[in-house]
């Protein structure tokens, strides 16, 4: 299985890589809209983790890789917006 690390992204990348069978760990600084979305994907029975933390600084890129990985033990695609 792989995982996709979404930061910020649209719609429907989300929902196309769930349906494909990816983990996704979706990112954002607003918690209500993150879990909102991570309910969405796995309500349809994808496997979705939520991280909030903003993308601007190494650290907080560090924090998200790692709770990707910790959440799901690997990372195969790793895409960034």
């Amino acid at each position: 299985m792989s995982l996709a690390v979404v930061v910020d992204a649209v719609w429907p990348f989300r929902r196309n890589w769930q349906k494909e069978g990816a983990s996704v760990v979706l990112t954002g600084r607003e918690p209500e809209i993150v879990a909102n979305a991570v309910g969405v994907i796995n309500k349809d029975g994808g496997s979705a983790h939520g991280v909030i933390s903003g993308m601007v600084t190494q650290q907080e890129a560090d924090h998200i890789v790692g709770e990707a990985t910790k959440a799901f033990r690997t990372r195969d695609i790793l895409v960034v917006r």
